[in-house]
This record gives C-alpha cells, structure tokens and sequence, in this order.
C-alpha cells in the first residue's frame, strides 16, 4: 500500500513541469499562395490624381410664366405752360405762370415668357399708359394774360385760355433672360433684349379777348424708335413665401422725332402757323423699382414703387421774335413717372 502511494505522487511530480509549459497553437497555412505586390501579375491602374466629380447644373421643369400689373403713375414735365397772369396791363410781364400737370392715371403691363429647365426665358411683354390734364383762367379785372403757346407780335395778350395736355407711351418688349440661385435665399436674373416704343404728347390752348378771337394754339410732339434694353432682377427670401426684391433696367431708342405747331385766329378764319419738323433722335431711358412679393405654388404677388425717365424726349419747337418769322429754338425737356405696381402672376 506503501509502495503505490509513493508511486502516484512520484508520477504527478514528473506531470508538473509539462503542465507549465505553454502550449503552442499550430495555424495551418492557407491553401492560397499570398504573392507580395511585387510578385503580383495584377497592376494598379487607379491614377494618382482623380478628377474632381462635377457637380451639373441643377434643372427645374421647364413651363411658362405669366404676370401682370396695374401701375398708378403720376407723369412729371417741365413744357406744359401756356400764360403767363400779370395783375396789372403795364407792359412788364410780372406775375405767376400758369403750367399744366398730368393726372395720377392707371395703366398696365403684361408679359408672357417659356421658361427652360436650365433657368433660361424667352418672353414679351407690354405696357400701356395715358394720362391728361386741362385747366382753364380768367383774368381778373384790370389784368391780363400773355400766352406762351403763341406766335410773337400776332396773339401777345388775352383775357381768357383754357388748355388741354394728353400723354400716351406704348412700349413693347422681347426679353431674353437668366436666372441663378447663388444662395439658397437669392435668386438673381439678368435679362436682355430688344424695345420698341412710342411716346405722343400734345398740349393745345384756346385763347379768347384782347388779341385773340377764338384763338387755338396747338403743338405736338411725337417719338417713336426701337433699341437694346438690359436688365436685372434680385430677390431676398425672408420667410414663409415673403420676399424683398430689387429692379433696374434701361437702354437706347433710334428713332424718329416728329413736331408740329399749328395755330390760327378769328375762330379758325386767319391761319398764323403750321409747321412741322422730323428729325433722327435716340432717346435713353432708365427705370429703377423696389418693393416686397410673396411666392406660393407658382403663384406671386408683388407690389412696390418705381421710378422711370425718359431722357430728352419732348420736343416743343418755340418762334423767337416777330422780326424773323422763321426763326424758332427748341424745348427738349425729359419726361419722369413715377408711383405704384401691383402685379400678379403664376409659373406653371
């Protein structure tokens, strides 16, 4: 029994020193051959420098836009008098001169254009305006007038004139035009194209007492002319369809300017004056408007102010002296207007 107990404790002795040893772990080679890069039959053609990706131009569905305005405009010119009320007949003209005002009148503006799907329109538009204004003096008693719109040396003096200003623009457009979005918020167009426009103004005045007899005094001047045109559009999102924008264009008319004065006495009985006058003329103009729009499911409103002037482009030819019958200056003078829009409009 001795004997078998020394044997077993004998036997766990000699198990120790391999129980502490590590045993190690056998990794089996795999079955494929890994070849290093420079062993490898397969070549890297992946360039070095990669191109950057380029970003296309984003594109929105292509359809037609449709607005249109209501302008309340007052015209503003410097050629509308007519006489001049001196309160005492001592053959010194002193007094206040009498000039016509054009009305605060409506017109309108409408315009059609395609839009493409890269941001591009091609449309035309159209605007119609008039306005008048009459007004009529006595002179008071011991007073008279002195007419401005009369041949000098044969009407010099009157009692009474009534006088009658009509102003009428037509402009007609063919736009070509780009829109950006350089911001999330900004939108930004810049637009071209060609303008043809008329624009007639007549101011007649009848005179009545002392040298006249019935008298009629009547001048006209017409321009017509056709031009480039270059504009540009900016507008600011605010919120919730709410918007502020920003409007400026102008250009150059070539055309032809034509003149009368016509003027007879004696209720039409004694003829004084018919002339008439046509003359090359190019015409700058310049429009600037501000104001806010709001923008739903292709539907906008807009509404502001804006102002536009037509540079030298009333002519009123004026006789000098009795002396030289034939002798005449011209009053070239611009013609402003200025006041309100609403326009509405949908883009489908």
């Amino acid at each position: 029994m001795r004997k078998q107990l020394w044997g077993i404790i004998g036997l766990a002795l000699l198990c120790l020193p391999a129980r502490a040893q590590t045993p190690s772990v056998f990794t089996p080679e795999p079955a494929e051959v890994i070849l290093s890069e420079a062993e490898s039959p397969l070549k890297d053609l992946t360039p070095t420098d990669l191109p950057e990706a380029h970003a296309g131009e984003e594109e929105s569905a292509p359809g037609l836009t449709f607005a249109a305005e209501l302008l309340v405009l007052t015209p503003r010119s410097s050629s509308l008098d007519f006489a001049l009320v001196d309160a005492k007949n001592d053959l010194i003209p002193a007094g206040r001169m009498q000039s016509l005002n054009y009305r605060i009148d409506a017109g309108f503006r409408a315009g059609l254009a395609y839009r493409t799907a890269r941001g591009w329109d091609f449309g035309f538009a159209y605007s119609y305006f008039q306005s008048e204004d009459s007004f009529g003096i006595a002179a008071p008693a011991g007073a008279l007038l002195y007419p401005t719109l009369t041949r000098p040396g044969l009407i010099n003096q009157s009692r009474v004139a009534s006088a009658n200003a009509k102003l009428t623009i037509n402009t007609y457009d063919i736009i070509v035009g780009r829109t950006w979005e350089p911001a999330e918020d900004l939108q930004l167009r810049f637009y071209g194209g060609l303008r043809f426009a008329t624009i007639r103004t007549r101011l007649e005045c009848l005179y009545d007492g002392r040298d006249a007899d019935t008298a009629l005094a009547d001048t006209k001047s017409d321009f017509g002319g056709v031009g480039p045109m270059f504009g540009a559009e900016g507008s600011l999102n605010v919120g919730s369809g709410f918007g502020l924008f920003g409007k400026a264009n102008g250009g150059l008319l070539t055309g032809t300017q034509r003149a009368r004065i016509f003027e007879y006495n004696n209720g039409g009985g004694t003829l004084y004056t018919d002339f008439r006058d046509r003359y090359a003329h190019v015409v700058p103009y310049l429009q600037l408007g501000v104001g806010m729009e709001y923008r739903y499911n292709g539907v906008f409103l807009r509404a502001g102010y804006e102002v536009t002037n037509w540079f030298q482009v009333v002519d009123r030819p004026v006789f000098l002296n009795d002396f030289a019958e034939g002798k005449l200056t011209r009053r070239v003078t611009n013609l402003a207007l200025d006041g309100l829009f609403l326009q509405a409009g949908f883009r489908y």
